[in-house]
């Protein structure tokens, strides 16, 4: 798929951490990473635009990401 380029440039690409993806509310380590990463802004846009449900992208939240889908329609 070529809009998914930039994930190989991400600061998570070869990690296994399950902080990404956690169980409950939260995921500030994951946060952490992303805030050290120079592709949020289309990690963001894809979890956006592809309704990701779980994990942390793009330095959001599943929360903080349905707060901005719901701000743009």
């Amino acid at each position: 798929m070529p809009d998914d380029d930039w994930r190989e440039q991400g600061a998570c690409w070869d990690s296994i951490n399950p902080a990404f993806f956690p169980e409950t509310y939260g995921g500030k380590s994951a946060v952490q990473v992303c805030n050290t990463c120079g592709v949020t802004s289309p990690c963001l846009d894809y979890a956006i635009k592809t309704n990701q449900q779980h994990g942390v992208w793009g330095g959001r939240t599943r929360s903080q990401r349905v707060k901005i889908r719901y701000a743009e329609t």
